[in-house]
């Protein structure tokens, strides 16, 4: 990359893909989650010689016996809900949400298309909370939380977008009927399961 290309790279949404080819959050998430995690990212690059990304995270202390109640606590609140169904068609950022939401002690599908979404609802599965994005080509989030509800109606949602502001999302909501919570991409971890925990009791 050039200078100026390497100084804007990890900024959220900066791309140099085709329109519709790429969302520019992919090394955004990946310092958002570095940075939360008291690391850091660090990209160098030279052009026409290639580009190196370090991720720098703190050593881990042994982990906590996993809890798979029903009620799991983060900060103040509990977390309601222990299977969640989360689909993102960015593969960094569902596996990156996933994670921190399995760090919890939750039992997470991840999908990266809204049609294996919709397989993984039709296959029988019960989930208790769907966090899905709201563009993803083909299938949509709307259709995704369509067919969750369509199941289960009033299943808790989030839905998670760069697009939809104040009055985008009251429409969004309209369409869909029941309570839904819109998160602004880039999404950190933290700010999920902060949304998560004030979820409404389903």
């Amino acid at each position: 990359m050039d200078e100026t290309t390497l100084l804007r790279a990890p900024e959220p949404f900066f791309t140099t893909k085709p329109v519709g080819r790429g969302t520019g959050l992919g090394l955004s998430m990946a310092r958002g989650f570095a940075e939360q995690s008291g690391g850091a990212l660090t990209v160098e690059s030279e052009l026409g010689r290639g580009t190196v990304v370090m991720l720098w995270l703190p050593v881990a202390a042994p982990p906590e016996p996993c809890r798979r109640e029903r009620d799991l606590v983060v900060g103040d609140a509990p977390i309601r809900v222990s299977r969640v169904l989360l689909v993102d068609d960015e593969t960094v950022i569902a596996e990156l949400l996933s994670e921190v939401l399995r760090e919890q002690g939750l039992d997470v599908t991840t999908t990266t298309s809204g049609a294996a979404a919709i397989a993984a609802l039709e296959s029988g599965a019960s989930f208790d909370l769907l966090v899905s994005d709201l563009s993803m080509p083909d299938v949509s989030g709307l259709d995704v939380t369509r067919a969750a509800r369509a199941r289960r109606p009033g299943l808790p949602t989030i839905i998670l977008t760069g697009y939809a502001g104040d009055a985008g999302a009251l429409r969004l909501e309209q369409q869909l009927g029941g309570a839904v919570t819109f998160l602004r991409k880039p999404v950190a971890g933290e700010e999920l399961l902060n949304a998560i925990k004030h979820l409404a009791p389903a």
